[in-house]
Parts: structure tokens; sequence; C-alpha cells
């Protein structure tokens, strides 16, 4: 084993698979008879070439086995085929030639239909896969486009209004909402608090009225009477 063959089975994988399909290739197209030695190397070369156009690495080991298959059916049939033209061969040699050139040409179509058909299963996967992965992008900004619209009309609801953030801050009632009145608070209460300012800072400007201090009379009476019961409970 030389070298070159050695390393190969190390690296193994891709390396591998290169360097068999090479010496496959270079011993199925034998040189014909009385072929110069420039002639075959171009042969080969163009065999080389067709394999990789047809099969790239990219497309598998499979279809680039089916490739080198191919290359080499329609090398061996257009020697056959030349065979059958020369006419340096006795007729039933000739006509064999012929069959073989027939049949090889056959099979080198049938591999052709093989490898078009694994490209095009190839190109629906890697489409497939792209189309998925599209709609994942797509779902994913949508989602995230969701999420900024949600939260930006929440904010131009609290923000855009100065009124409502206020009340959102200090609990105040928004123009022209009604205040729910307060517990315990009762008409005497309503009353006092209708006395004008200038009358609870006992400066005489505004008397009370009958009504007034009816009001406050009670809420005197209620005070004393609250007193006396805290006594009477702070005594037993």
């Amino acid at each position: 084993m030389d070298r070159d063959h050695a390393a190969a089975i190390e690296a193994g994988g891709t390396a591998l698979l290169d360097a068999w399909l090479e010496e496959s290739l270079a011993e199925s197209l034998a040189a014909a008879p009385g072929q110069s030695e420039e002639r075959r190397a171009l042969g080969q070369a163009a065999a080389r070439e067709a394999v990789r156009q047809l099969a790239p690495e990219a497309a598998g080991p499979g279809a680039r086995m089916i490739a080198l298959q191919l290359v080499c059916s329609h090398a061996a049939g257009l020697d056959y085929q030349a065979q059958a033209g020369s006419r340096e061969l006795p007729p039933d040699a000739r006509v064999t030639a012929q069959r073989l050139a027939i049949q090889l040409m056959g099979l080198s179509g049938r591999q052709l239909g093989a490898l078009t058909r694994l490209e095009a299963e190839r190109r629906r996967a890697a489409d497939a896969a792209a189309r998925r992965k599209l709609m994942e992008r797509q779902y994913a900004w949508r989602q995230d486009a969701g999420f900024a619209r949600a939260l930006a009309d929440g904010m131009d609801r609290f923000l855009g209004s100065p009124q409502a953030m206020a009340a959102a801050v200090t609990g105040a009632p928004m123009p022209g909402e009604t205040p729910a009145p307060e517990a315990g608070k009762d008409k005497g209460n309503e009353a006092i608090e209708a006395v004008p300012e200038a009358a609870t800072m006992g400066n005489g400007a505004a008397p009370l009225s009958r009504q007034q201090r009816r009001a406050l009379e009670r809420q005197e009476k209620k005070a004393a009477r609250r007193l006396a019961n805290a006594a009477a409970a702070a005594a037993a």
C-alpha cells in the first residue's frame, strides 16, 4: 500500500470516497488499442470533470457513484460504437460491437434518469428545509411584532393622556367622573362641608345658617356620646 492510499484510509470520510472514485474512474477508462498517453490523459481529465459537474460533493455519495457509472458507461459505449464503424474488424465483430454500444447507450440513459431524479429529490428537500426556516423566522417575527404592538398600544393608552397618567399615579378621578362617597358620611357632614371657608375660620364674614348650626350641634352630641362610651369602657 502506497503512502497516498494509506493517507486516504486514515482520513476516512469524504477524502476516502474521493480517492476510491478517482481510482475507479481511472481503472474503468482503459486505453484503447493504439491510443496515445496524451489522449488517455485528456479522456480521464474530461471524465473527472463530467463526474464533478453531474454530481458535486453536495449531491451525496449515491449521486456521485451513479455519475461515475454514467460517465464510464458512456465512454465504453463510445468505444464500442467506434469499433462498430471500423473497417479493420470483421463483420461479426462489428455487429457485436454495435449491439454492445446500443446496450451501453441505453444503460447510460437510465443512469442519467436516475441521477436526474436524485437531483430533483435533493432540490425538493433543500427547498422544503428553506421554506421551513423561512416560516419559522416569519412566525418568530410575527410574535415579536405582536408583542411590540401590544406594548406600544399599552404605553400609548397610559402615557397618551396626562389625566389618565395622573389618575393612575394619584388615584384621583378622571375629568367627568363622579367620586365615590366615603363611608360614614351623612347629611350632617355634607352640611358642615358646605360651610364657607371664611365662616370656619371664625372671622364672622359669613355666619352659619340654621341648617348648618343644627348639623354642627348633632356632630357635637355624637362626639360627646363617643367620649362617654369610651370613658365607661375604660372604667369597667
